[in-house]
């Protein structure tokens, strides 16, 4: 068996061999001279260095525009994280305020028991 460089030169070589059989053949049985075909050739390599201009342009330019609508949801994303932190922080003061006014209340309920069980032990005294 061979391995699998000795398989990769054989591919190699295989794929090169048929390229240059292709590129032969068709020299041979193209109906234009070389000159003409050369000529082919050229228009056809500009017409591809232009499309793949036109291509990178259009590339760049969706690139830019994913980027700014990324910026724009993360902008966004930010304030809403921003707006419900400060929900959240306004929720909390308002509960804890809520629990030491409770809080105070009973203590001052406790409180006055408290004095009016002191006074009672002392009249009674």
């Amino acid at each position: 068996m061979f391995d699998l460089e000795e398989k990769n030169k054989i591919y190699l070589s295989g794929l090169l061999t048929g390229t240059i059989i292709g590129v032969v053949t068709a020299l041979i049985l193209a109906p234009k001279s070389g000159k003409e075909l050369r000529g082919d050739l050229s228009v056809r390599k500009d017409k591809i260095l232009e499309n793949t201009n036109e291509l990178f342009e259009s590339v760049k330019t969706k690139s830019s525009e994913i980027v700014s609508d990324a910026k724009k949801v993360t902008g966004q994303l930010i304030n809403d994280g921003i707006k419900k932190v400060h929900d959240l922080t306004k929720s909390s003061e308002e509960l804890l305020n809520q629990s030491i006014t409770q809080l105070e209340e009973k203590a001052q309920v406790k409180v006055t028991a408290l004095k009016d069980n002191l006074k009672s032990g002392k009249e009674g005294v």
